[in-house]
């Protein structure tokens, strides 16, 4: 079989069929950019955890999903190829279609999105198919792909991203308001973030522009806040005596804790919140980018809560100060530690301890450090906690309670 495109090598011989198929189709129709596209949607998928890579053969919804994903961009099944779909790929694509065409209608559609949802009639397999197909297509709003796809003109293939008008209206708010919570609820961290961040772009572009140009000139002291941390680290692995595995993506945090005992830790690093992930938390809470705590920072994970506070003591107890003091800064101040873990957050329950720490000195950014352990970790990323569905849900009009019942009966199905 001919290798498939960059970063897809990894999924099955049977997607990779697929794909083969989809490429030969779309070259029979003069559209190779739409192709393109429909690969890197398919990358897309891979990167934000939908679509799991897997070399022993694909399982039914895997393969339902990756073959939606490689025809999602036709208007209609006239334009399908025929013999080689998976049955019931109509189904997922009527589905689809629908939630394409809500995205689309600008305004608040929560009660049609709600309706949807709630549809009896729909299978639940396909509706989470075509949920995170669109999750997978918005992640890549920004990939030179799709924005050579948009470009092209065809009957039968949905017009992508053709103007700043088109994403705003018809992307970046579902993006932000819909599928953002959904990709969440179902623990796509990465997919929930990136879409983040391209809708507030899209959504705020005057405010983005003007955050972009603050934080150009703090860069020197983002990069100096980031070689503190590596240097707390270091120092908190000497004076621990701890093996700190260093995750360089929040992906690869649970492929540590097989190895986490009470000499070891795991450490997840946040380089940069990302300008986005900045505005959008500075226009929730109505605070100024500057005054955001979590410019930077890490997650310690321990199997242990006595670890985990033993890590809490060093920290907050000096261990940041040093570091930073190292540093030749002198004017900071680490706020007090706040102990979600002793008293969860309403709602979500969401438990980890937070130390917070800024500075006045322009030489640094702020940084925060949390710490937990693997189960709050688990519950935090994976689970409802960590779920900005209750702070993102598109429900305002008290429809959050059938929402939440919808999603859980639906992803309790697959």
């Amino acid at each position: 079989m001919p290798s498939a495109p960059v970063g897809l090598s990894s999924l099955s011989h049977e997607i990779r069929a697929k794909m083969e198929a989809a490429k030969s189709h779309y070259g029979k129709l003069g559209a190779p950019e739409i192709y393109a596209h429909a690969c890197g949607v398919l990358q897309a998928a891979v990167r934000g955890k939908l679509l799991l890579p897997s070399s022993n053969g694909a399982d039914p919804f895997s393969l339902r999903l990756a073959e939606l994903i490689l025809f999602h961009s036709f208007e209609s099944d006239q334009f399908l190829p025929g013999s080689s779909l998976t049955p019931g790929f109509g189904n997922a694509f009527q589905v689809h279609t629908a939630l394409r065409k809500l995205d689309g209608m600008g305004g608040e559609r929560s009660d049609d999105y709600v309706r949807l949802l709630r549809d009896k009639s729909i299978d639940p397999t396909d509706l989470i198919v075509a949920l995170y197909a669109r999750i997978a297509d918005m992640m890549t709003v920004h990939e030179p792909t799709t924005e050579r796809a948009a470009s092209v003109r065809m009957p039968g293939v949905f017009a992508m991203h053709e103007s700043m008008a088109d994403v705003r209206n018809a992307w970046a708010d579902p993006m932000l308001s819909i599928y953002c919570p959904i990709a969440d609820w179902g623990a796509q961290t990465f997919a929930y973030r990136l879409m983040r961040d391209n809708a507030i772009r899209y959504l705020y572009p005057k405010e983005f522009e003007e955050t972009s140009a603050k934080i150009e000139g703090r860069m020197p002291a983002l990069v100096r806040t980031n070689d503190i941390l590596q240097t707390l680290l270091e120092r908190m692995s000497s004076q621990l005596n701890l093996r700190v595995l260093v995750a360089n993506h929040y992906s690869e945090v649970s492929q540590t804790f097989p190895e986490l005992d009470g000499r070891t830790v795991a450490v997840s690093i946040k380089p940069f919140k990302g300008i986005g992930g900045l505005l959008n938390k500075s226009m929730k809470r109505d605070i100024p980018i500057e005054m955001v705590h979590d410019w930077s920072g890490f997650t310690v994970i321990t199997d242990t809560e006595s670890l985990m506070y033993d890590v809490v003591s060093y920290l907050h107890g000096g261990g940041i100060g040093s570091a930073i003091q190292g540093y030749g800064i002198t004017d900071f101040s680490s706020l007090p530690a706040v102990d979600y873990a002793q008293d969860p957050k309403p709602v979500t329950h969401y438990r980890s301890v937070h130390i917070d720490t800024v500075s006045r000195d322009p030489r640094m950014v702020p940084m925060e450090a949390i710490v937990r352990t693997t189960a709050m970790h688990i519950e935090a990323d994976e689970g409802t906690a960590g779920h900005d569905i209750y702070k993102l849900s598109p429900l305002q009009n008290g429809h959050r309670k059938s929402f939440l019942e919808r999603l859980g009966e639906i992803t309790a199905s697959i």
